[in-house]
């Protein structure tokens, strides 16, 4: 299944974003949860190729925090 746990997931909100998740060319930002099963809504800085949609993301702290 994709998405988080859903009780994790509200806990990312304005962390930022990578994909692919192996090599990051493409940068975004979690914006909010999507539906109740621990799915993101992500806006990447450009736009992304189709294959992207329900793919694997690396996930970065929010600038500031340790």
């Amino acid at each position: 299944p994709l998405g988080l746990d859903p009780k994790m997931a509200g806990s990312l909100i304005g962390w930022r974003v990578g994909w692919p998740a192996d090599e990051p060319r493409i940068r975004g930002k979690v914006l909010s949860l999507h539906g109740r099963r621990g799915v993101l809504r992500v806006r990447f800085e450009r736009g992304v190729p189709g294959q992207a949609l329900g793919s694997r993301v690396r996930l970065y702290k929010r600038r500031g925090e340790t």
